[in-house]
């Protein structure tokens, strides 16, 4: 089924893509927080390469934190009258110094699904709709064109604060405006009567959580 090959797909490829950065003993502080594309080596890339399909989109991301972290979280929002409103969420609890995390997607209408991997941590969440289960509204969007961008640059970490790590336009315009640190801004879309428009982030936290999900 195509949802179970694509857990299979993002599974493997965050457990099979080592954290070269784990192999320093040195503790980031607060100054060397940070998060990034992931540099992935030649063999790590043929492996990605072989396992993702061309219709898939993909983010591979290193972080560093400092010994505070506590949780994590990554969401997913759409777009509703100027504003981000959460379709997704998902809190866990993380206490490592650095990781590395996976975003797999094809059209956010449809879901998406995220996969970490650090010294302690293993694991994906999926908040995917099934292909027999799509609305009205998902399927007409599955039918019109799409842009992405995604982070691209060393990015800064700073506690309860969200980073944009995707930003997805669904629309049957010609024209597509992509700009990621439109998250502090959502109205700046408001007038573009885009069909849709999704953002994925992700924080992290001093604050501890009792239950993950």
């Amino acid at each position: 089924m195509k949802i179970k090959k694509l857990f299979m797909v993002l599974t493997m490829a965050v457990i099979t893509l080592g954290i070269s950065s784990c192999q320093t003993d040195a503790k980031p502080n607060s100054a060397q927080m940070y998060i990034e594309p992931a540099k992935l080596t030649e063999q790590e890339q043929n492996i990605l390469n072989l396992m993702v399909t061309d219709d898939k989109e993909n983010l591979i991301v290193d972080f560093k934190l400092d010994d505070n972290v506590k949780s994590m979280e990554i969401s997913q929002y759409r777009l509703v009258d100027g504003k981000w409103a959460p379709e997704s969420k998902s809190r866990r609890i993380f206490t490592d110094n650095e990781g590395r995390c996976a975003i797999s997607y094809e059209r956010l209408s449809e879901g998406m699904r995220f996969a970490l991997q650090s010294e302690k941590e293993k694991g994906s969440t999926s908040h995917f709709t099934p292909q027999d289960k799509l609305t009205d509204e998902q399927i007409s969007l599955s039918k019109i064109g799409v842009g992405t961008t995604k982070l691209s640059n060393k990015t800064k970490i700073e506690y309860e604060k969200e980073i944009p790590l995707v930003l997805q336009v669904i629309t049957s315009k010609n024209e597509i405006h992509l700009v990621l640190d439109s998250f502090d801004a959502p109205e700046s879309y408001a007038d573009k009567n885009y069909e849709a428009v999704y953002m994925i982030t992700v924080k992290f936290s001093q604050q501890e959580i009792e239950n993950a999900g």
